[in-house]
């Protein structure tokens, strides 16, 4: 499996990988969540919530017209995702920051173990592996994307907390 994940990103830069360990109930309560958190009103979105250029609010480009980007720091700590709501939601939002730690944390752990199976499947060492895979899941970006297709504007996309699938490749190995 590690060496089929490896060979599928070396060939397209993506793989598709399916993980069940996110219970359906957690898995449709986030895309509820998130998008509550990207109908709230602009000048909300738009309140400073990092001091990281590219940990905030990113949306109205004339580049990209139909895309929105919301980032969340330290998402494994609940008072991380607290801090977050509390800009988003003066009165609180424990529904919203219970769930979304607990996503951050499966997400994390599935991070975990694509790495592992990258690392693997191109042999690199094992304590080097581990030195890696220790490197931080400490931001969580929300993606919106509308798209336009002949004068049909489809639902919204919620990307990248979505645990099914990162990327859009289907790579299976023959033998």
């Amino acid at each position: 499996m590690a060496v089929s994940l490896s060979y599928g990103y070396a060939a397209a830069f993506c793989f598709y990988a399916l993980w069940d360990k996110v219970p359906l109930e957690v898995y449709n309560s986030v895309f509820t969540l998130m998008e509550e958190l990207l109908d709230l009103p602009l000048e909300t979105k738009k309140q400073e919530t990092s001091d990281k250029p590219y940990n905030r609010y990113y949306g109205e480009s004339t580049f990209l017209p139909l895309y929105e980007s919301l980032g969340i720091d330290d998402p494994l700590i609940i008072e991380g995702v607290k801090k977050y709501i509390k800009i988003m939601w003066p009165a609180g939002y424990d529904h919203f920051c219970e769930t979304l730690n607990l996503y951050a944390k499966l997400l994390a752990e599935w991070d975990q173990i694509t790495k592992r199976m990258m690392f693997d499947g191109y042999g690199v060492d094992k304590r080097h592996c581990e030195s890696l895979c220790k490197q931080g899941f400490n931001f969580l970006q929300i993606l919106k994307n509308v798209f336009s297709l002949s004068n049909h504007i489809e639902k919204a996309l919620i990307s990248k907390c979505r645990i099914k699938a990162y990327c859009g490749i289907d790579y299976s190995d023959e033998n």
